[in-house]
């Protein structure tokens, strides 16, 4: 929503987008000076697109810091952050305001499963073998009186994969009775209430579906379903991840290609979004333990195993929205001379890593070496920038 200047001075706490904020604290004089405390939550999408907005918004933060003299505390939170140490520095929380719980503080210890699948070509023959899979997957972890989330990455395909294993299970009767549900009255005529004919012919066999195409009714219907047993096997979309405490015994992936819309291709996923559907799998209440599965290509196999187990860094992104960021600072009143660009630069969550990881960022090693502290590699960098924005 928009809130005028009162308001905002009037509002004790203010939840937004780092988008928004971005927006608001470059339009409106003074916005970033009332902020006492900032928490930044799911702080791991620095290593996303998106965190190029993080990094501007901490660093000018930091900048209205200095010249205000009055303190702001800045809080990231993540479930998913290998090198917190270099965040902590970025956030000024090193130390005693670092807190790392590693996998021994979570409730239930997770068996992880990787299947890699020779594609030969064919994707209809890469689906069958997936659906091979997760068919036998399913009844082993079905026969334990457990329940399973499938992870799928378009909307579409929630559905179009329960209908493939239904049609499994009509060729297989003697595996009917796993995926069988307790169908009171009340339930029926609570799946009867959903508006979605899809949600209502699947609840017979103890399947549903979950993405972001549904009413929030029918979502609302599932999710409580699903939560109260009632249903066995739930095909979703990743917002399910993200959004909603949901938890299964089992998470299955299954494939790791999604279509990136601003690319116009298909991608794979981030290692932040596995780690994320992973997290799904074991419910502290009622199990011992979580199994997560991945089903992804044999060529990428490799990658994620290796990404799991060693834990991918987090990287900046600065670097390919630079020019953009230092703009919105000379036009903020942030950056005005070369030596203000440099301290906005060491701000940044880039100043963390470049030093370590200087291939990353186009950077020679040498150079590092040579100029331990960054000052030239810094300078060099808003002198480029500034040229460049220069000339447009």
């Amino acid at each position: 929503m928009n809130m005028s200047k009162q308001e905002i001075q009037e509002t004790h706490i203010i939840v937004s987008t780092p988008e928004k904020w971005d927006v608001v604290t470059r339009k409106t004089d003074g916005m970033m000076e009332i902020v006492n405390v900032m928490i930044i939550d799911e702080i791991h999408l620095l290593n996303d697109e998106r965190g190029i907005v993080l990094e501007c918004l901490v660093a000018r933060a930091m900048m209205t810091s200095a010249k205000t003299q009055k303190p702001i505390r800045i809080v990231g939170l993540s479930a998913t952050l290998p090198n917190y140490d270099d965040v902590a520095r970025f956030i000024g929380a090193e130390g005693a305001g670092t807190f790392f719980f590693d996998s021994s503080y979570r409730p239930t210890p997770l068996k992880c499963g990787f299947y890699g699948i020779k594609n030969l070509g064919n994707a209809d023959r890469a689906n069958k073998i997936m659906n091979d899979i997760i068919y036998t997957q399913l009844k082993r972890i079905l026969k334990m009186g457990k329940q399973v989330i499938i992870f799928v990455h378009r909307r579409a395909e929630t559905i179009s994969a329960a209908e493939e294993l239904i049609e499994m299970i009509s060729k297989n009767p003697k595996d009917m009775y796993l995926f069988e549900c307790e169908n009171s009255h009340r339930m029926k005529k609570e799946v009867q209430a959903s508006r979605n004919e899809q949600i209502k012919r699947l609840f017979d066999f103890g399947f549903s579906i979950h993405n972001a195409g549904l009413l929030r009714k029918d979502r609302n219907i599932v999710e409580k379903l699903f939560m109260e047993g009632h249903i066995k096997v739930l095909i979703s979309t990743a917002t399910l991840a993200w959004g909603v405490n949901l938890p299964a015994y089992a998470v299955m992936i299954k494939g790791t290609k999604m279509y990136d819309s601003q690319s116009g291709e298909y991608k794979d996923i981030g290692i932040f979004d596995v780690q994320q559907i992973f997290g799904r799998a074991g419910r502290p209440q009622f199990d011992k333990e979580g199994e997560a599965i991945i089903l992804t290509l044999h060529k990428q196999m490799d990658d994620y195993v290796r990404m799991m187990s060693n834990k991918q860094m987090i990287e900046s992104n600065i670097n390919q929205g630079l020019d953009n960021c230092i703009n919105a600072e000379i036009s903020c009143g942030t950056i005005g001379t070369l030596t203000d660009g440099i301290h906005w630069l060491k701000k940044t969550y880039f100043y963390q890593r470049f030093t370590k990881n200087p291939a990353a960022y186009g950077i020679k090693p040498t150079d590092v070496k040579e100029d331990p502290s960054g000052h030239f590699i810094l300078l060099e960098k808003v002198t480029e920038s500034v040229k460049r924005l220069n000339r447009m």
